[in-house]
């Protein structure tokens, strides 16, 4: 306890955690009351952050802890995540705002209950000091938001996370809140693929992917980031062109999500946007399950691309690579004309030629330098994009990716690539993923001599070489990151599965952070795929 009350005079961030649930009747008393009165005895001068999180509300806990330290909090993360829909509820707004008066920055989530308001708390007419609010519910009915929303005039970042495809409208909301700079609506389940989707195969530590550009100032106004992940009708496409125009001076970010439902007007006819943002850095377009055709790029992607100059992030993906109209030629030629261009994710059908004239382009443009590339494509066909990936002198990251359609990469197909990329003067991550081509210890061979690598990502559908695992973990200097998932046949075996193991356990000995999973069911591909690849950050 002496040490305690020595370090406690320095703490600024308090995480406090339990995992059980107040109604489990084999643990009565989860709680200790000592943990609690300990906590609560402690001075924390300096504390302004404090997370909560549990399984099951605890509101004991939460009550006290706030009783004790709201009036210092600057900020708030309440996270609880109930096991059914219990008598108990989450505490409204009203009590978090009672106890932390100068609260700044609220992220409450709690699953599967919805969100709590009670009647008294939505007929006052008390201001809140918030600047930031993340929530996350099965369902926002306007109803309840927008009366909340009304008492945050100070607004600057509003995050809404749901399970369900909601029907929020935002254009409302950005009427409501003047002040907000950052409007976030989007599905939980896009959230968590977004996450995987997003260039952490480049490495975290190596570059930084930092969205954090809300300015907490009153001489700034307008909206700065715009990100929509469950966009299915024709009227939320109309608002999201609505919100572009009003804010194309300011927007520095815009990232939507196109879903299966979504449904473009008949014959290509489409209200685009006006005026291009002309300080837009990053555009994130996913097409998920939509059926779009080359009309609907044109009017959705090519404004931003012929007119946004200053996009240092561009990233266009699907989900049907297969079967959809490829991306089309001037989507190259614009992107090859991007001088601060940084950062690029091309997960759509394409032509492999096509991209061979982007990095040609870009190549002989000094004042391009791209940092970190995606591509997914049959470079396999064309090693033109191979060669001229590894002759990019400022490239730090690169990720493979292969079309459905190939299902097999040859051991010598596989060499050749990394024989060029041995050239590439500054890579330092490389990722494979739908890449079936591991197999041989010879590819592992090659990986092993490029000079500056660092981090390494492999998922594949077949067995990968355990002797090859071993090599590159023995590689001089040591690799930093191995992570390898391995989704075999259906005929694969469990004598396989304890190989790849052992070799993971020996690579464990040699490299500094190994993860990585085995799993022999061909059924689980589509739930790996989505999961397993997210845990490990691909």
């Amino acid at each position: 306890m002496p040490f305690l009350k020595k370090i406690a005079l320095y703490i600024k961030d308090l995480h406090a955690k339990h995992n059980g649930y107040d109604h489990d009747e084999n643990e009565p008393f989860l709680v200790d009351p000592t943990h609690l009165e300990m906590l609560t005895s402690l001075p924390l001068p300096q504390l302004r952050t404090l997370r909560y999180e549990c399984w099951g509300l605890q509101l004991t806990v939460l009550k006290g802890l706030l009783s004790h330290l709201g009036d210092q909090l600057q900020r708030l993360n309440v996270r609880v995540i109930y096991e059914d829909d219990g008598l108990d509820k989450p505490p409204c707004f009203c009590m978090l705002f009672r106890y932390c008066p100068q609260l700044k920055h609220l992220s409450y989530i709690t699953l599967p209950i919805d969100m709590q308001m009670c009647i008294h708390c939505s007929q006052q007419q008390v201001v809140y000091p918030l600047e930031s609010l993340e929530l996350e519910r099965h369902e926002f009915p306007m109803t309840k938001i927008l009366p909340l929303l009304h008492q945050c005039p100070q607004l600057r970042r509003l995050c809404l996370s749901t399970h369900r495809k909601w029907d929020i409208d935002f254009l409302r909301i950005l009427n409501t809140c003047p002040k907000l700079q950052s409007l976030e609506v989007v599905c939980n389940i896009e959230a968590r693929n977004r996450e995987r989707d997003r260039l952490f195969w480049c490495g975290k530590h190596l570059i930084p992917c930092n969205n954090n550009n809300i300015h907490h100032s009153s001489t700034t106004s307008g909206l700065l980031n715009l990100i929509l992940t469950n966009l299915h009708d024709a009227n939320q496409l109309y608002a999201l062109n609505t919100i572009v125009n009003l804010h194309h001076q300011t927007i520095l970010h815009i990232e939507v999500a196109f879903h299966h439902e979504y449904t473009m007007n008949p014959g290509g006819n489409h209200d685009s946007i006006h005026v291009a943002p002309p300080n837009l850095e990053k555009l994130d377009f996913h097409f998920c399950d939509f059926q779009y055709t080359s009309d609907d790029l044109a009017c959705l992607i090519r404004p931003y691309l012929d007119q946004c100059s200053r996009l240092t992030w561009v990233s266009l993906k699907t989900h049907l690579s297969n079967y959809l109209t490829p991306l089309p030629r001037w989507a190259f030629v614009a992107l090859a004309q991007l001088s601060h261009l940084r950062h690029l994710h091309i997960q759509m059908p394409n032509d492999t030629n096509d991209m061979v004239y982007f990095l040609d382009t870009i190549k002989s443009h000094s004042n391009t330098r791209l940092e970190s590339l995606f591509y997914d494509g049959d470079w396999v066909s064309n090693m033109d994009v191979i060669r001229l990936m590894a002759e990019l002198p400022s490239l730090r990251s690169l990720a493979l990716s292969l079309p459905g359609s190939i299902d097999h990469v040859p051991p010598k197909a596989m060499i050749d690539c990394l024989q060029l990329l041995q050239h590439a003067p500054r890579i330092q991550s490389l990722s494979f993923t739908n890449v079936n081509g591991f197999g041989s210890q010879h590819v592992f061979r090659n990986m092993g001599l490029m000079p500056h690598l660092q981090q390494l990502y492999i998922v594949t559908y077949t067995s990968t070489s355990k002797e090859g695992i071993r090599h590159i973990a023995d590689r001089e200097p040591p690799l930093k990151r191995l992570v390898v998932l391995e989704l075999s046949d259906s005929d694969a075996n469990w004598q396989g599965g304890d190989d790849f193991e052992d070799a993971l356990e020996y690579a464990r000995t040699k490299i500094e952070i190994v993860e990585g999973q085995h799993d022999c069911g061909a059924c689980c591909r589509e739930r790996n795929s989505g999961m397993a690849s997210h845990f490990y950050g691909l």
